[in-house]
């Protein structure tokens, strides 16, 4: 048994002592281009010879292995940017057969490039059948034809598709923290995923028309996507195709630009404070339920002004309740980012939430959940949780302005008629900037400050 670890290595026994032998197995669908079913060379004859040789035999095999990387089937049309892909790992075959640009030391190594660019073609072209009467090769797949055509004429900038922009968009300009980086790959997939939807998949960024663009915005608004959400879209596929047409000099000018959209009402347009029979019905239907989440929840968003995605995603750990000024924290986390800076904090809690809280506290304990709320963690929970709530509200009014985001402007409202005094403690317990203007960076607000304040707006200790 071999001492030290080495991968491939065999220790075998032969009539003169022992040998150390180094062993690949060539996976079937390389063994027509490598010539064998496996390599092997033998390292030495004692361990202290096979750990010398070992990490120079292992990189020269494995060198050989991914060499024949760039060959793997590209199934259906390859894309703009898996080709490219390829083109760039064909330095690795030059070990052992070519080199594109291998002459590019010579003065003429632009005709060593065209030379270098035939031989690999024909290498290629070796792996397949040809007619002894035509002389054309036949069966090449077509995702190998387009790619010998790139191996010959070089890449074409008409090929390049939306897809190939949104991959390069995500690798150009990827977040730094590993939350963003998620946050970025959901939004982007979505927004692609839209235009596909529209304009069809595999659209090239030189062919989109004007059309295009105006399908894409009215798809989106038929939907049910609001204008400002729209505009949303437009602007990040915006900076990811004109971003494309920069880096891979191609002569696209932006199609989306200045597309109309419909007029949109203000966010205080849209709703308003809810007004207190529909608070009061509504706590009297989820307090007679057997499950009193919902109830737990609209307690807190009450008596705190929280946002709901705020609430939802709470974790146990996040919760401190055994406290003079018992609170929670806000704060973001992988997968979801709070709406801005001042919306980290730590938010008190008085007497009638603090008591849904540990009720709830309990419950989540019990069951050995990491989450307060369970049940309403996924990426659409903060969505399922208003769709429950709003099923509820509605048996009560018939305004269209009056939504579960309504219980922020009741508490907002409540805080204008107890605390008109110090707006800055208000916006703290929002999650809001504190102030306006440059007076807006500096300084704090501390806990006590907003535990006092919560205190006279909602009426309790």
């Amino acid at each position: 048994m071999l001492k030290l670890a080495m991968k491939h290595v065999s220790k075998i026994k032969t009539r003169t002592g022992y040998r150390y032998l180094y062993r690949r197995i060539v996976p079937e669908r390389w063994r027509g281009r490598m010539g064998k079913a496996e390599l092997s060379t033998t390292l030495g004859h004692t361990e202290a010879e096979a750990i010398k040789a070992y990490d120079k035999v292992h990189k020269y095999y494995q060198d050989k292995f991914d060499s024949l990387k760039p060959y793997e089937a590209i199934v259906g049309k390859p894309t703009y940017n898996q080709i490219k892909e390829r083109l760039r790992s064909y330095n690795a075959l030059a070990k052992d057969c070519f080199r594109l640009s291998e002459h590019e030391e010579v003065e003429n190594w632009q005709e060593g490039e065209e030379e270098a660019r035939v031989l690999m073609v024909e290498h290629i072209w070796d792996n397949y059948q040809r007619n002894p009467i035509t002389g054309e090769y036949e069966d090449i797949p077509e995702a190998e034809k387009k790619f010998l055509q790139s191996v010959a004429r070089g890449l074409s900038r008409n090929d390049y598709t939306i897809e190939d922009a949104f991959e390069d968009y995500l690798r150009l300009k990827k977040e730094e923290s590993s939350d963003k980086q998620h946050k970025q790959k959901v939004r982007y997939e979505r927004v692609l995923r839209y235009i596909t939807e529209s304009i069809g998949e595999r659209k090239t960024l030189i062919s989109i028309n004007r059309q295009d663009a105006q399908r894409v915005r009215d798809d989106l608004l038929e939907k049910g996507q609001k204008p400002p959400t729209v505009s949303r879209y437009l602007d990040d596929i915006k900076a990811v195709l004109n971003l494309a047409a920069i880096e891979n000099d191609i002569p696209y000018v932006d199609k989306f630009r200045k597309l109309n959209l419909p007029k949109y009402l203000a966010d205080k347009e849209q709703r308003l404070p809810l007004s207190d029979h529909v608070l009061a019905h509504v706590e009297v239907e989820l307090e007679k339920r057997e499950d009193q989440t919902l109830l737990q929840i609209w307690t807190i968003l009450r008596y705190t002004g929280a946002r709901p995605s705020e609430i939802s995603m709470l974790l146990v750990n996040e919760v401190h309740v055994d406290s003079n000024m018992p609170y929670l924290e806000i704060k973001p986390r992988v997968g979801h980012r709070l709406k801005n800076q001042y919306s980290q904090r730590d938010l008190p809690l008085t007497k009638t939430p603090l008591g849904a809280v540990k009720t709830r506290l309990q419950v989540a304990l019990d069951n050995g959940d990491k989450h307060l709320f369970q049940k309403f963690i996924d990426i659409n929970g903060a969505s399922n949780l208003s769709a429950q709530l709003m099923l509820v509200i509605k048996k009560y009014t018939n305004e269209e302005r009056h939504k579960v985001y309504s219980l922020r402007h009741n508490h907002e409202d409540w805080g204008r008629e107890r605390l008109p005094e110090n707006i800055e403690v208000r916006n703290a317990i929002h999650g809001r900037a504190y102030s306006q203007g440059e007076t807006a960076r500096y300084g704090s607000v501390k806990l006590e400050w907003m535990y006092a304040g919560i205190v006279k707006i909602n009426g309790e200790p």
